[in-house]
């Protein structure tokens, strides 16, 4: 089997700095897909980029951990604070758990921002979400199901691989990366049939190691298994006026995937970049 790497952006319209971080990736050939957020203030501004770069694979970013819904904050009242915005993620999964959060507000949401994406006319060919959220188990089921229902192909997520938690180059995997595979393996045992939407066979967020190097990057590529790879990445310009200490990391990540060192290195080792549409045919 060869090996392929999508190279997907996500939170695609969050803010600008992270728009014009991704716009620069797509532009160098860094960035094969991207997922977008429904319902932050720079969608548009995505949209409107990529109707001119039509070889880029579209996801919908799922969202009830940042910002404020789409529909109307009467109908997600358990999703949202007094403030009708969205709960943080390490608040949100303690309420799913309690099941405080009612799956038909869920639902509600997520027909929102999927139908607002779809009104765009631009080909959706996956399903993720921010902060992983999609990965646990009760939502799980819920996107599954609507991914079924609206023939979108994929959905994040491979059939669980030790492989997502160390990268076979980490020792010690981070917390999060353990509760990400933790909620990844309990829907892979409870939902198994649904295991056909996953069109990749191992998915990494590189923003989850703070310290990756170029030399340790190419050491993870070098390790890529055999088969179609996800490699999540966050991208941002930095701002004199931004969050230095969040745009910064996305900014590191940016500057590694542009290096010449990096993209001599998938040419010269014969990893071939894809992107969602190209692998979806391929696995039909």
């Amino acid at each position: 089997m060869k090996k392929q790497l999508i190279i997907n952006a996500d939170d695609f319209g969050m803010s600008r700095e992270i728009n014009e971080g991704i716009k620069i990736g797509i532009k160098k050939g860094a960035v094969t897909s991207v997922s977008i957020m429904s319902n932050m203030p720079f969608f548009d501004d995505a949209v409107k980029f990529l109707k001119n770069y039509p070889s880029i694979s579209l996801g919908l970013h799922f969202n009830i951990t940042e910002g404020a819904p789409l529909v109307n904050p009467n109908r997600v009242r358990n999703l949202i604070r007094e403030d009708d915005r969205f709960f943080f993620w390490m608040t949100m999964i303690p309420r799913l758990t309690t099941r405080n959060i009612k799956l038909n507000e869920i639902e509600a949401e997520l027909n929102a921002q999927y139908s607002k994406l779809k009104s765009t006319g631009l080909p959706i060919t996956h399903i993720d979400s921010h902060h992983h959220i999609h990965l646990y188990p009760r939502i799980f089921q819920l996107i599954s199901k609507f991914a079924e229902k609206n023939k979108i192909p994929s959905l994040r997520g491979d059939y669980f691989s030790a492989w997502n938690i160390t990268l076979n180059y980490q020792e010690v995997p981070s917390p999060t990366q353990l509760i990400v595979n933790i909620m990844l393996l309990y829907s892979h045992l409870r939902y198994r049939r649904r295991k056909r939407f996953y069109k990749t066979d191992g998915f990494y967020d590189i923003n989850w190691d703070r310290n990756l190097t170029t030399d340790s990057f190419i050491t993870l590529l070098t390790n890529l298994p055999n088969g179609t790879t996800e490699l999540i990445c966050h991208l941002a310009i930095e701002s004199e006026k931004g969050n230095k200490k969040f745009l910064s990391p996305r900014y590191k990540i940016l500057k590694l995937l542009t290096n010449p060192l990096v993209k001599n290195h998938l040419t010269k080792n014969g990893i071939q970049l894809v992107n969602y549409k190209s692998n979806i045919k391929n696995n039909i």
